[in-house]
């Protein structure tokens, strides 16, 4: 009898431990991707690859290749860098200014159904716009499948294969560019790394609503702030001067002041930010910087700034030393109230360290139109491939193109005529071009205090 206990307890602890969940899970790694098929000429490679699926899964989906049930499978190194040495072994990357191609996964799976294969990819591709922004310009679905013959050892192998077919597809779809939107939506750097399908259904904070108003008054908080909440409008007065070195974004700086209830003027340094009724600004660093808006939320740029470092000994006596803190640009996070540091130039988040790079430092340029420049909107574009923008009297248009790179600014003219000018963006100053379609010379560039008092003066 005790041996039949013995027995039977030894075979339930055996049962147990087979059915444990996860007990048995090996990881099923993929052999390399390989080229199946050949590719279009003429394609514009991907610079990039996000994981946006939602929860970013290790594994694509489960094979029977181990033998033991269901087994997950994945790639052995990172999946957002296995697919873009795949693809750029295909098309190299672009490095034409508005080419720099993106791709947003949104679905790879594997699936296994009795003798066939699958692979299911969803993906969106988008460029990057002047302003530092990513605009969308082709999504595609793909699917692949194959028979599974012969051993299950060669499941791995064909599921690789239908991987290829899938990536493949994609970069005929997304690197086409005759086939890209003209005219798609916009995300920022953070939306585009978010884990979601197409896009948010609506803005989840008031300030981003499309056409909330600018009230004027001061953001004591930054509930307030995201809340479109301003208060003490009567206590608000605010004064502008022109930058030294002209190199912000909104072309001057602010000193907002609040009225005391004796009537004494003092420096507005206890608030969050506040409105002018036109544009939100936020206090950073003890300095108030305009807050500009870009799809989904706020971004801002500092300005350069002399540090003390401490002082030197030399003969003579002690002697400061100062260091010069570069202009950075901030992407504003609308859920936790951080700056985090927001770099085009490499699509991701580097050290400070990275910031003395000169092509990676935010530029500015901008194209005003004087009130007396009379007659039709001009239409303006960076590129022959970007689109165009309309400029009329009165109007200006602000870009951020890469630092340190030569660009062609196009116009086009009454009657099919186009006006060129070549300019040279730097991170060091603002380039600031004039635009009158009836002269002669319809694009001018100008010194930096010419076109920062004229875009000043448009702007009031």
């Amino acid at each position: 009898m005790a041996k039949k206990l013995l027995f039977f307890s030894l075979l339930l602890i055996s049962c147990l431990t087979l059915a444990r969940p996860g007990a048995a899970q090996v990881v099923q790694y993929l052999p390399l991707l390989v080229k199946t098929r050949a590719v279009p000429p003429g394609l514009v490679g991907v610079s990039r690859v996000v994981d946006a699926r939602p929860g970013r899964p290790l594994a694509l989906g489960s094979s029977l290749s181990g033998g033991t049930g269901p087994q997950p499978v994945a790639f052995a190194q990172p999946l957002a860098a296995t697919l873009l040495a795949f693809l750029q072994q295909q098309v190299p990357p672009s490095e034409t200014p508005g080419r720099e191609l993106v791709m947003r996964l949104i679905r790879l799976e594997i699936e296994e159904q009795k003798l066939q294969t699958l692979a299911r990819l969803e993906a969106e591709f988008y460029r990057m716009a002047p302003d530092s922004s990513y605009q969308l310009v082709a999504r595609c679905a793909e699917k692949a499948q194959r028979p599974l013959t012969g051993k299950r050892e060669t499941a791995l192998i064909v599921h690789s294969q239908n991987l290829s077919d899938v990536l493949l597809g994609a970069l005929g779809t997304g690197g086409n560019l005759a086939q890209w939107l003209p005219n798609g939506p916009r995300r920022s750097n953070s939306q585009l790394q978010a884990p979601e399908s197409v896009g948010p259904a609506g803005p989840r904070w008031p300030i981003l609503a499309e056409g909330a108003t600018r009230r004027p008054g001061f953001y004591r908080t930054f509930d307030d702030f995201r809340n479109n909440q301003p208060t003490e409008a009567d206590r608000l007065e605010v004064e502008r001067y022109p930058n030294s070195n002209a190199e912000r974004a909104d072309d001057y700086g602010v000193a907002p002041y609040y009225r005391e209830a004796n009537g004494r003027r003092k420096p507005a340094t206890i608030y969050w930010g506040f409105s002018d009724g036109q544009h939100a600004y936020i206090r950073f660093d003890f300095t108030y910087y305009r807050l500009l808006p870009q799809p989904g939320g706020f971004m801002f740029d500092t300005q350069a700034k002399l540090r003390s470092n401490g002082a030197l000994y030399a003969i003579g006596g002690l002697y400061p030393t100062v260091s010069l803190k570069p202009r950075e640009r901030y992407e504003l996070d609308l859920d936790t109230d951080k700056g985090t540091p927001f770099l085009p130039g490499h699509h991701s988040l580097k050290p400070q360290s990275q910031l003395l790079n000169p092509q990676s430092r935010p530029t500015q340029l901008l194209i005003y139109r004087p009130r007396s420049a009379k007659g039709p909107a001009a239409h303006i574009r960076l590129a022959p491939d970007q689109p165009e923008q309309s400029l009329a009297a009165g109007e200006y248009l602000q870009f951020s193109p890469p630092a340190a790179q030569p660009l062609t600014v196009r116009l086009q003219l009454a009657g099919g005529a186009e006006a060129t000018l070549p300019v040279l963006p730097t991170a060091e100053t603002a380039v600031y071009l004039e635009c009158r379609p009836g002269q002669a010379a319809p694009l001018q560039q100008v010194n930096v205090k010419v076109g920062a008092a004229a875009v000043l003066r448009l702007a009031d």
